[in-house]
């Protein structure tokens, strides 16, 4: 598999630590059913800052691994949060792309910004689409290059 382009500053990332933070989503199939996992990193020492898991799809599941970053590490608040993004197409990685600009917003003195306060009206539809989108195998770029 072959590395997808890096859409940072590497230079940048190094000269402030922790302040570069990356979110991931995920859906890991287990005996016992899916867990949906969320889990927020820091791009240089690559640290886990915060975590949270579901047993159902959860819109709140991005905010709370975030959230919980932010209680862990009060010295530091990124000024960067980069989604670690594998479709544009999936409502989690929608989800959590809008939750990545809502905290960007937060750290710049616009705490009550919300882009996700109406989500759950919606979070239904979203679910739906992203259950047909699993449904199609998922190519790898060593699947396209083929």
């Amino acid at each position: 598999m072959k590395l997808s382009k890096q859409r940072f500053s590497r230079s940048a990332i190094n000269a402030s630590p922790e302040s570069a933070w990356i979110a991931d989503v995920a859906i890991l199939t287990t005996a016992n059913g899916p867990l949906h996992c969320a889990l927020v990193q820091d791009l240089k020492t690559e640290r886990v800052l915060g975590w949270a898991t579901a047993l159902d799809a959860d819109p709140t599941l991005m905010t709370r691994a975030i959230e919980v970053a932010c209680e862990r590490h009060t010295k530091t608040h990124p000024t960067n949060l980069f989604l670690y993004q594998i479709s544009e197409n999936i409502a989690p990685d929608v989800v959590a792309s809008l939750l990545c600009r809502e905290f960007q917003l937060r750290y710049i003195n616009i705490p009550d910004y919300s882009l996700t306060l109406s989500m759950d009206r919606v979070w239904g539809e979203l679910q739906r689409r992203f259950s047909q989108s699993l449904s199609k195998p998922a190519q790898f770029q060593d699947d396209l290059d083929d």
